[in-house]
């Protein structure tokens, strides 16, 4: 149970939201059908000690409910004539049911074709994808709100599963929810009933459903712009009928916010940097209302608040960077520097300058803001705002001392890393890579997967950044194509540098170059051998030969375990040259997790030598633009 929501029940699978039973309404919950109310009986209480969930089992019934590995809810029933279990239902038993499957301010409805729609008043924010039947980027307003000026009113939509992550107030009066509503220009929808008191909105409306049984879905009040009505939909202007008592209203609404303000300052310290935030002030161009806000730049216009991320004013960036002062830069990387950045309450942050050469452009940029924005998870960095200012585009991510794994392993000054520490390291990236192909909301491939791109925290727990380049896969996309290559040299698969082919396995690539630099302490880049070898032929010539050990880094001789080769060997499996034979990063993990997990040997690898790899990028044909300060390649043709 959600202890800030109004008594919702979620059901998780590792940081994934899979669905949920939606808010106490009732005496009930919206999406249990009546089998499941007739086989418990649950009461629900909040006050003051919290909030909790009470259910007993119906004893003239015996049933029994399962939720399986992967989140699936089901019930049984025992049959005494048959002296048997048979399942009666699972959850989620359809699109509608899955957690926000129609994304921000769309609803779902199992009846109609497509499923997911707009809500009144909204639009697809980007149609080429509701086009393609992905909705999980929501919807935008069709015309922003501007709730200062009193010209909004609001919109009922019947008969719906109300959306997740509601605020209550007690009162007595509908007219007075209204109120408290339209007071907060944060406030997107409310929903009123006797039994069930106030409910309010904040930011983006998710996981709404059209429900096909009326008695079981509530009214939900959606805030629009006045044009957005329907020409007699809605009642003359609120301020004016409440005259007469505006007053205790007011003073009931702001309590209510103060109280609301408080208790989410104790319950949510893990998100203190957003309060932290304010001390960079909020740019000139975001609007009150956080649904509806855009910035502005030289090509055309970013939903920033659409996914409730701050927008800084490039003033507030100079004083915190010191004017990126030199004594504050952490570093520079193909995209341009990285500076620190120190907040009034000493919070740091890391603060990434987009150089104009650096031939990432503005889609890029946005690629990286709304990609971040949506994952969560540990071993992915959090990006915690943006700029865009004129010509400048810059990214603020959570501050990571450690700076980057490359600084560690190609840096001849910096302190080693020891055994335990490089497999922590190898683990935590393949749990990143696992995520996002497997786990989170959208399928992801990064496509610029090096070891500059992972940085380490306080702990040495590696975080896997740089989204500029990361493409989004539907659930049933096995592949993608592109004419221009983008990537970093030596870390491409040879898929992508033939034909610019790319998929999940292309990522696996990268993360078994990752695993061999991390071993070795070698660069991909170098050449190996007396055969003039990359570091993938090298490794190879060595696990022929039984002598894999040779490749270990030699600061590990005397700390390394047996489990070095298997390492080795787990690295080489990633970067077989038909992406069929390479496995799955669920593959990967178990294989690392479970040591007595056999492994299968190896295939040749691909690019086992440079004069190999530069005869197949030259087949290939086509132009390389990459994201690292080392190398640049463009159209590779051996001379």
């Amino acid at each position: 149970m959600d202890p800030t929501s109004n008594g919702e029940i979620f059901i998780w699978r590792n940081s994934n939201k899979l669905w949920r039973f939606g808010a106490w309404q009732a005496g009930s919950f919206p999406s249990m059908e009546t089998s499941i109310d007739d086989s418990y009986n649950f009461s629900y209480n909040s006050n003051d000690e919290g909030k909790y969930l009470v259910y007993n089992g119906n004893k003239s019934i015996i049933s029994r409910i399962v939720i399986d590995i992967s989140g699936t809810m089901m019930q049984y029933f025992w049959l005494p004539r048959l002296q048997e279990w048979t399942i009666f239902r699972s959850l989620p038993s359809s699109l509608c049911d899955i957690y926000s499957s129609c994304g921000a301010f769309g609803y779902c409805d199992i009846s109609s074709s497509p499923s997911c729609s707009c809500l009144p008043g909204f639009e697809p924010q980007f149609k080429q994808d509701w086009d393609l039947l992905d909705f999980s980027r929501g919807c935008m307003r069709k015309k922003p709100i501007n709730c200062a000026t009193g010209q909004t009113g609001f919109l009922s939509i019947t008969t719906m599963r109300l959306p997740a992550y509601s605020e209550s107030l007690e009162v007595g009066r509908a007219e007075i929810c209204e109120f408290a509503c339209s007071f907060n220009c944060s406030c997107s929808a409310f929903s009123y009933s006797s039994s069930g008191g106030c409910s309010l909105w904040l930011g983006n409306l998710l996981d709404i459903e059209k429900q096909q049984n009326g008695s079981t879905g509530g009214d939900l009040y959606l805030e629009l712009d006045l044009s957005e009505l329907p020409a007699k939909g809605h009642k003359k202007s609120l301020r004016v009928a409440l005259a007469a008592s505006i007053t205790p209203a007011i003073f009931i609404s702001c309590c209510f916010f103060y109280c609301l303000w408080r208790r989410k300052y104790k319950q949510k310290g893990n998100i203190v940097h957003h309060q932290n935030l304010f001390l960079l002030e909020l740019s000139s161009n975001r609007a009150k209302d956080n649904n509806g806000a855009t910035t502005k730049d030289s090509r055309g216009e970013v939903k920033i608040e659409s996914i409730g991320l701050p927008v800084f004013s490039f003033s507030s960036i100079v004083a915190v960077t010191n004017n990126f002062s030199s004594e504050n830069k952490l570093g520079e990387g193909g995209f341009g520097p990285v500076y620190k950045g120190r907040l009034q309450s000493g919070e740091l942050v890391a603060v990434k300058r987009l150089s104009k050469k650096s031939g990432q452009g503005f889609e890029e940029f946005k690629n990286e803001i709304e990609l971040i924005a949506e994952l969560q998870h540990r071993n992915l960095v959090r990006i915690l705002g943006c700029c865009l200012a004129q010509d400048e585009k810059i990214l603020i991510y959570e501050y990571m001392p450690n700076k980057s794994l490359d600084t560690f392993l190609f840096e001849p000054k910096q302190e080693f890393l020891d055994w335990q520490q490089r497999i922590q390291i190898i683990d935590g990236i393949a749990q990143g890579l696992l995520y996002l192909h497997q786990y989170s909301r959208i399928r992801i491939v990064h496509r610029d997967l090096k070891a500059s791109n992972i940085l380490l925290d306080g702990d040495m727990d590696p975080k896997i950044s740089d989204f500029g380049l990361a493409r989004i896969f539907g659930l049933n996309e096995l592949q993608a194509n592109t004419n221009r290559i983008v990537g970093t040299y030596g870390y491409m698969s040879p898929e992508y540098v033939m034909e610019g082919l790319f998929f999940v396995k292309s990522d696996v690539f990268a993360f078994g170059i990752l695993v061999l630099e991390i071993m070795s302490g070698k660069k991909n880049t170098g050449h190996y051998g007396s055969d003039n070898m990359t570091l993938i032929g090298y490794a190879w010539e060595l696990w022929k030969t039984d002598r894999l050990l040779e490749l270990i880094d030699p600061s590990l001789q005397i700390s390394a375990s047996s489990n070095a080769g298997r390492y080795i060997t787990i690295g080489l499996l990633c970067v077989r040259e038909n992406p069929a034979d390479r496995p799955t990063m669920s593959d990967v993990v178990a294989m690392l997790r479970i040591e007595q997990m056999s492994l299968t040997s190896p295939k040749e690898p691909a690019f086992t030598t440079w004069r190999n790899f530069l005869n197949t990028s030259s087949e290939g044909g086509h132009f390389a633009v990459c994201s690292t300060n080392d190398v640049t390649i463009s159209l590779l043709e051996a001379r």
